[in-house]
This record gives structure tokens, sequence and C-alpha cells, in this order.
């Protein structure tokens, strides 16, 4: 167990590596004759770092975030994960990493495309951005900048143990926010032609240096007006008191069940969250086929499987959180009390007297359960600040998990489904299929409206099936 470290704000000569790197720009517009869009294209390619880098260091910050995020550029707040205690050593010299900090990674990578197609590419065509590798001092500028902050990353957020002061969430904020930069550095484009080169390049340079000193002042807990914007209203937060667990070993254990729970992620993902990615996969193709591969026929081919991927790993991301939420877990009967522990973590997750328990439900809509035999029951605990709904299972032994922790469930039984709304899900799939397939080979141009009503359809044939349910 690493012993914690007491953190410590920042020197102006811990910023002389960024301050050097945001330097060697200026020196190509002064000496070197450089364009404004060879300046974007730097900063670009150092935003696109940034947030690779502000994925990595999120992995490893300590503190949980605050459940209050109203003003939060990165929203997380559905991700059950975002609540996991615990961690997983590695070897070597690296921390620990939290599976809880997990869906801030997904969600800022996420954000970093959205914000690059939206804001970057359909300006390229007005301002073709400048090949590095063609150019040696353009491919300096881009090193410099990209080492600036890779060396204040490892000897302040690692070697000084920065991470274990600060949440997710105020490492994912400070390069969201930061692409409001971005944005300014692609309007500034078009005005160079008004206002002169040089007022552009002023104005470019000043503002970035302006914002990477504001985040090095956040990062360092030191900051002003802007360096509190940038980090969001979620400063680094104090760790939660432990659950309480009697010391008494537990009576009864119920594990989780791995193959169920897999199979209602994956049922869950396909149906509810899959189907908003092709609108969005449609809105990438457009853009990138469109403005970053020319309009060419390959260019749109190598653009439709760069979305199909996009919308693949997208739903695999959606799926890993979903499953290493509950995979893992083991209920225990600790004296009087219901502990929530993960094996995997090998981590205390939740506890409440068994007494506290008012209100309980089985689960009937979740067609793994019915097929695996297993079951899942939505409880209420406790009162007032204090209560909270929590979801036990799925569980293949469900008689036990209810008399064990003693549940007011009178039967887990399931009543029969309702299959003729079965067959009108199943078989109005291939319909609405045929139809959509009719009207694009009849107008191709419907392709594309077709591609973004696709929720609608899929949507209403997952109602049709929730009906097959029986009410319980």
């Amino acid at each position: 167990m690493r012993s914690p470290r007491v953190a410590r704000e920042g020197t102006l000569a811990e910023f002389v590596p960024i301050l050097v790197g945001n330097l060697v720009p200026l020196v190509g517009v002064l000496a070197l004759d450089w364009r404004p869009e060879t300046l974007v294209t730097l900063y670009m390619l150092e935003f696109a770092f940034g947030l690779l880098l502000a994925g990595l260091k999120a992995l490893f910050a300590a503190k949980p975030p605050r459940e209050d995020r109203e003003d939060a550029t990165i929203t997380v707040t559905d991700r059950n994960l975002v609540y996991k205690q615990g961690n997983v050593e590695l070897p070597g010299p690296l921390p620990p990493v939290y599976p809880r900090n997990v869906p801030f990674v997904f969600a800022l990578i996420g954000t970093g495309l959205w914000m690059g197609a939206f804001l970057g590419m359909p300006l390229l065509r007005a301002a073709p951005l400048v090949n590095p590798v063609a150019d040696p001092t353009v491919l300096l500028g881009v090193i410099a900048l990209i080492v600036g902050q890779s060396v204040d990353t490892w000897r302040d957020y690692f070697r000084d143990g920065r991470y274990e002061h600060v949440s997710p969430y105020v490492v994912v904020e400070t390069p969201a926010r930061q692409v409001l930069f971005l944005a300014f550095a692609f309007i500034a484009i078009p005005v160079a032609a008004v206002g002169g080169d040089g007022a552009v390049f002023g104005a470019l340079v000043a503002a970035k240096l302006l914002f990477d000193w504001s985040a090095f002042r956040t990062q360092h807990g030191d900051g002003g007006q802007l360096s509190d914007w940038l980090s969001g209203p979620d400063a680094a937060t104090g760790d939660s008191d432990p659950p309480h667990v009697p010391d008494s070993e537990p009576s009864t254990v119920v594990r989780t069940h791995r193959k169920a729970a897999v199979a209602h992620a994956l049922g869950e993902t396909l149906i509810r969250r899959t189907p908003l990615y092709v609108p969005m996969g449609v809105v990438g193709w457009i853009v990138a086929g469109g403005l970053l591969f020319d309009g060419e026929a390959q260019g749109w081919l190598l653009a439709g499987v760069l979305m199909v991927v996009l919308i693949a790993l997208a739903t695999v991301a959606r799926v890993f959180e979903s499953v290493i939420t509950v995979d893992a877990m083991e209920y225990r009967r600790h004296g009087t009390y219901l502990v929530a522990y993960d094996t995997r973590l090998d981590a205390v997750q939740w506890s409440a007297p068994v007494t506290t328990i008012y209100g309980s439900e089985l689960v009937t809509d979740r067609f793994a359960d019915r097929y695996y035999g297993t079951r899942t029951f939505s409880v209420t605990m406790g009162s007032g600040d204090d209560g909270a709904e929590r979801t036990l299972g799925p569980v293949a032994e469900p008689e036990r998990l209810v008399g064990a922790f003693e549940l007011p469930i009178v039967r887990t039984d399931f009543d029969p489904i309702d299959r003729r709304f079965v067959v009108a899900a199943v078989g109005g799939g291939p319909l609405v299929a045929a139809i959509m397939a009719s009207l694009a080979v009849a107008d191709p141009e419907w392709i594309i409206l077709l591609l973004f009503a696709f929720p609608f359809p899929a949507y209403m044939l997952y109602g049709v099936w929730a009906q097959a349910y029986p009410d319980d």
C-alpha cells in the first residue's frame, strides 16, 4: 500500500517545459513565415495528444468525484461503474488503476471524436491542415509541444503523486473545456484575411499560452477564475467512509452468475444504446467521407468502415462497463448485515443492515434471467439521506438469497411471457428491414434519412417485445 503524499503547488520553473513548447511555434511564426493553418495544425495535434494523455491520467486518479456534476462537459451520470470501490495494482512503479474511472475515459474519447468532427473537419477545406512530416520545422514544433506536456505529466502527476489528490472528473474536464480554444483557432483562420496574419498569430499564441497556464494552475490546485472554470465545478473530494463490515465470518455467500450478467449487458447495449450510435455514425461518415477523404469513392468506403469500427468499439466499451460492474459480485451475510463484495477488486462495495431492507421486488423483464434460470432483485434499504436503491443479481440461487437476507419476496418464479408480443417483435424486425431496403433501392437518396431514423423502428420493436413480460 502506497502512502499518500501531500499535494503541493506548482512553481513557475515547473511550467518551463510547457512554456518552451509554446515558444517554438512563436519562433516559427516570426522567423519561418508559418501560416495560420500551420499553427492550428500544431495545436490540433497537441490537443489530440492531450486527450489521450488525459485519458491515461484519469485511470490513476485516486479521489472519487462528487455525485453532483450538473455543469459537466463530460457526462457519466448513467454509468453505475462510476460508484465502484477498489483498484487494481499494477506491476512496477505505476500506481493502481481505478475501474470507476473507466467511464470517464470512454466519455472523454467519445467527446473528443465528436468535437473533432463538428469543430475541425467542416473547416478543413477552407483551411487544409499542414503535413508536419513534410516540414521538419513543423515537426519540431509538434515534438516540442508533446514533450512539454509529457514532462509535466511524468514529473508532477506520477512522480510527485498528484494523482492521489485529484478525481477523474477534474482530469478529463480540463482538456474537454480547452476545446473552446481549438474552436477559436478555427474561427480565426477566415478572419486572417481581414485582420492580418500578425493579429491572428498573436491572438492564437497568447490565448494558447493563457489556457496552458490556467490548466497548469488547475492541475496544481492554485487557480483563478479561468482555472476554476477549466477544472469544472467539481474539485477533488475526500474519500468517503468505508462501508461497515462486522468482524464475524460470513454465514452465507451468494455469487452473481457471470454468463447471465454478460448476456444482459450485451442485450441492453445492443437494444438501447447501439441504435443511438447509428445516426451519429452517419454524421461522422458524411463529414469524413465528404471532407476528410474529398468525396472520392474509395474515401466514402474507408469512412464507412471507420464509422462501423467506431460503433463496434463504442458498443464493446459499454458492454465492458456493464459487465465488470456486477459479474464478480458476492452478497455476504455478516451477522445482521448484507455486504456486497467484489471478488475481482477484493473490495467491499456497500453494506446495510438487513433490517433496513423495506422494499424488494423480482425484476421480471430480463431475458437473460429467463434463459439462464437466474434471478435479479431490486431492493430499497435505509431511509432519508442514507436510503438507496440497489440491484442484487443476477444470481443462480434466488431462494437462498431471499432466505439469507430476509427479503420480503413471496415467490421467485416467473409468469410465462406472452408469446404473441414475442412473435410480433421478432417478425416485425425482418418486415421493417424489408421496407427500409425497398425504399433505399427505389431511391438511394433515402439511405441517409433511413439511417438517421433507425432508432425509431428499433425502439418501437423493443417496446413491443417489452409488452411480452408480465407485470408482476
